[in-house]
């Protein structure tokens, strides 16, 4: 598989006045932009902790109720639906909910074999169970709008992709940091009603940046959580692991966002030595912005809910120009996103429907970053048959396309890929059918994959992946 560019950390000094600057230009600009801001309050929040915009999008339907009563999941509740199966906890629940903590356990496991073509024949089953705790400031200190998110998990099994079948893509987006890990402890503050979010903390850039509700009933990594394409081309982008950050967030209108984060993008805070409690500030800077507007979704609106964004990063990380040898620092891209439901099913709030995604991902300078392009595209069916209201069935195709200066460096010798050959792309095909079990406590996913040149060098054989993903709300 392609190596990926190489990375160097600033100097302490540096680094931390450059992300200081950047953090107080974006919040005097949230200051300065507040009176304006329109006084009514909003029923749907785009993004964020609680995402009710997202749900009649989501691949796993829900119900303004579901998310309302489990703020700790600001993506998770997406996949896992709040019903639980242990109930109240023999009451314990209960008692920290009136208190202002709510607390949230979960599971998920991703099954999958690699039945023929890649490297080789097998099957892995990498596992994660997470545990969450939301308190809610406004009734334990009386702070309106304040809130504290801690997030911790646990990650144990083998990656199918870099055993069996040598593609980029991982099969199975459970994967990663295969240890306990503090993942998230962060505060959050809105203002004027919740039209102004600010967070301070540790968190990572994609809980809130380039996100669809679609991507998280898929079990291949290309789509679930994120598109994966930025990952290879921003080694400052953080995923899954917490890193130092300031993200300030402004809502011009109840149908629109504006939001701009800064973060640590030292890639040594990942590392699973640390688990997640690495504090130092070494830099380099890694800075997103994103746009957002939300097309129906809002009481009295139609049924036909669809989310589109536009989003820009930089990266201060040092990257080796492919080409010549020399390092080079800074580096950015930008994405599109969007998510539709062109037929809505049963009921108004049902959240059943039939909808279209698709996403692309654009690293313009192919000197140093390796995947110029990523695209997704797919649909989602929720609530197909009467009688399963919360099933899904969704099918995706992902594909990214490796850079020429990347692939004539490996051909002449200067980047060597471990497994021989030439880069050029890998598509990914998955059709996925999510069996939703006790109003969300638990579900089965049969999963089946298609992967084309994986690697994207052609030295292996397309490769058809057979697994389940299985998930439980405790």
């Amino acid at each position: 598989m392609p190596i990926a560019p190489t990375t160097a950390v600033d100097s302490v000094g540096e680094v931390n006045k450059e992300m200081l600057r950047l953090f107080w230009s974006a919040l005097l600009l949230l200051i300065a932009l507040t009176p304006v801001l329109r006084a009514q309050s909003t029923n749907a929040s785009l993004n964020g902790r609680v995402t009710n915009s997202a749900t009649a999008a989501s691949a796993t339907p829900q119900t303004s109720a579901d998310i309302a009563n489990d703020p700790t999941s600001r993506l998770f509740q997406l996949v896992l639906p709040s019903e639980h199966l242990f109930g109240v906890w023999g009451g314990l629940r209960s008692k920290l909910e009136e208190k202002g903590i709510t607390p949230r356990l979960i599971l998920i496991t991703d099954l999958a074999g690699n039945t023929r073509g890649g490297r080789s024949q097998g099957a892995t089953a990498p596992s994660s169970v997470e545990l969450s705790f939301f308190f809610d400031l406004e009734k334990i200190a009386g702070l309106k709008g304040g809130s504290i998110l801690a997030s911790f998990s646990e990650r144990w099994g083998h990656n199918l992709s870099r055993e069996h079948i040598g593609n980029t893509f991982s099969t199975q987006q459970i994967f990663g940091f295969q240890t306990w890990r503090v993942l998230d402890v962060s505060y959050q503050q809105k203002l004027f009603d919740d039209r102004v979010e600010l967070r301070l903390g540790r968190f990572a850039a994609m809980d809130d940046f380039l996100v669809s509700p679609y991507n998280f009933g898929f079990m291949q990594n290309a789509f679930c959580g994120n598109p994966f394409g930025i990952i290879l081309n921003a080694p400052g982008m953080s995923a899954y692991y917490g890193t130092w950050a300031a993200l300030g967030k402004v809502k011009p209108t109840r149908r629109s966002y504006v939001m701009t984060g800064v973060y640590n993008g030292d890639p040594k805070v990942r590392e699973n030595k640390y688990h997640g409690v690495n504090l130092s500030l070494h830099g380099p800077l890694f800075a997103i912005s994103e746009a957002g507007y939300q097309i129906n979704g809002l009481p009295g609106d139609s049924q036909r809910l669809g989310n589109y964004k536009l989003g820009a990063w930089y990266d201060h990380s040092k990257l080796t120009n492919f080409d010549s040898g020399a390092s080079k620092r800074g580096s950015w891209g930008y994405y599109g996103l969007f998510d539709q439901v062109l037929v809505p099913f049963g009921a108004a709030g049902s959240n059943r429907g039939f909808g279209v995604f698709g996403s692309a991902t654009v690293a313009p300078n192919s000197r140093v970053q390796q995947l110029p392009l990523f695209v997704t595209a797919g649909v989602s069916a929720r609530g197909l048959f009467d009688a399963r209201p919360r099933d899904v069935l969704s099918i995706g195709v992902a594909s990214g396309y490796f850079s020429e200066h990347l692939k004539r460096a490996q051909r002449n010798g200067r980047l060597l890929d471990p497994d021989g050959g030439v880069p050029d792309r890998e598509t990914i095909t998955e059709l996925t059918y999510r069996f939703d079990l006790r109003k969300g406590a638990y579900f089965i996913q049969p999963d089946l994959q298609y992967i084309k040149r994986p690697g994207g060098t052609g030295q292996f054989k397309n490769a058809l992946v057979l697994g389940a993903q299985f998930g439980i709300n405790f």
